[in-house]
């Protein structure tokens, strides 16, 4: 049957203003007569997907003119149904080069139990304690110990660390009085008023490019001389937000990859002062279906899930990305396929990817590298059957992801 189908339209087309390159484009028209330029990559069942501005978007073909329908089926009858990505251009010699790589080189990697903190302003009239570790500096509204300061900062310091070791990102460099700022509030009223989520344990402002935490977050109770900190805190919170303070700059397009390599870092457990790399991927799975290692912190989805088409979920920009129900899990389960499952499990095309995006391609473009010369439909194929292997069985009906609650980070 062919898939190409006409039907009535019952919501027009946006007006697009869009960009092309000379000679790789079309003028095509919607169903209320009104006309655009792009250039055609893919047809699926339901939807022309086309280059707008370097970034993959696909239009219902309801929405098409009936001229562009039959364009369209003749491509269908000549096999030409797109731009192949396996028959795409190789992509030119990298201009930059990523180093590590996401197979860990030990069982753990460990922050310094004598880590130096050092206390260099103290303002108790303006309420203002600044204390620095070797990668970040801690501003508080209220008088902590240096012990205290040494105990969370560990999770803090073995996360720079894990990040700037895998091949997604060049670290951000900063000089000895540029540390990654940290503001702590006593008062979680104070924290929501700086700016910080009612219902979250932390977050990574980029407007204001620091990483805001309630005090509750890194300590449980107070003792004479202090406040103690917990044997295990809410790491993942500050694993997660660590991560989006280091992954500025241009690899931040794709949502996907924003929130993935997130909650990919933010799913090694850790533990005292560890980070416990060989207990990844089960702990990924805990993530995914239960409630994470040693149940600290997971999304309790079950061993069967529906997730929205896999094609529409990595073209989706970060406010379209709220929208899909189990977001969160959903680009970890992403970013650690790329990262770990597919092809030779080393990670290769997604460190391609990013330095792609690094070197200025459309991410559109990088995109095409992750595919390997598969069709999206048998990349969601290979998705699937990488997932069932880890125990998880995945469906795509077909719809794309509605509004639905995510446990909180």
């Amino acid at each position: 049957m062919n898939l190409l189908v006409a039907r009535p339209c019952i919501l027009g087309l946006l007006v697009l203003l869009l960009s092309a390159t000379p000679g790789s484009a079309r003028v095509w028209t919607d169903n209320l007569g009104r006309k655009f330029e792009a250039e055609l990559l893919e047809i699926t069942a339901t939807s022309a997907v086309f280059v707008v501005n370097g970034l993959r978007r696909p239009i219902p073909l309801k929405n098409l003119s009936e001229a562009d329908l039959l364009y369209l089926r003749k491509k269908e009858r000549r096999g030409d149904t797109g731009r192949n990505p396996s028959r795409s251009p190789t992509p030119e010699p990298s201009s930059v080069r990523l180093e590590g790589t996401f197979a860990p080189g030990a069982p753990e990697m460990t922050a310094n139990l004598q880590l130096p903190v050092r206390m260099v302003e103290k303002d108790p009239v303006e309420r203002r304690w600044v204390y620095r570790t070797p990668h970040f500096e801690f501003i508080s509204d209220s008088f902590l110990k240096e012990s205290l300061i040494r105990d969370f900062s560990w999770a803090f310091e073995v996360t720079y660390d894990y990040v700037t070791s895998l091949p997604v990102q060049r670290p951000r460099l900063h000089g000895a009085s540029q540390r990654l700022r940290t503001f702590i509030f006593k008062n979680r009223t104070d924290y929501m008023r700086a700016g910080g989520p009612p219902r979250s344990s932390g977050v990574y402002l980029p407007a204001r490019d620091a990483i805001l935490v309630p005090l509750s977050s890194l300590s449980s109770q107070t003792v004479t001389g202090g406040t103690v900190v917990r044997n295990r805190m809410s790491s993942r919170v500050l694993q997660h937000e660590v991560t989006h303070y280091l992954m500025r700059g241009r690899t931040q397009q794709a949502a996907w990859f924003i929130e993935g390599s997130a909650e990919f870092v933010a799913s090694v457990p850790f533990f005292q002062n560890r980070l416990l790399l060989s207990h990844h991927p089960g702990a990924v799975v805990d993530c995914i279906t239960a409630f994470g290692w040693e149940s600290l912190g997971g999304y309790r989805l079950g061993h069967a899930i529906e997730l929205a088409p896999l094609n529409t979920f990595m073209a989706a920009n970060p406010l379209e990305f709220k929208k899909f129900k189990n977001a969160y899990p959903y680009s970890l389960m992403v970013f650690y396929f790329f990262a770990r499952l597919d092809g030779k499990k080393d990670g290769a095309h997604l460190k391609r990817y990013a330095e792609m995006l690094l070197e200025g391609r459309p991410e559109v473009e990088a995109r095409a590298v992750l595919l390997d010369g598969r069709s999206e439909n048998e990349l969601q194929a290979e998705f699937a059957r990488s997932w069932n292997l880890q125990g998880i069985k995945l469906s795509f009906p077909g719809q794309q992801g509605t509004p639905g609650r995510t446990p909180s980070r």
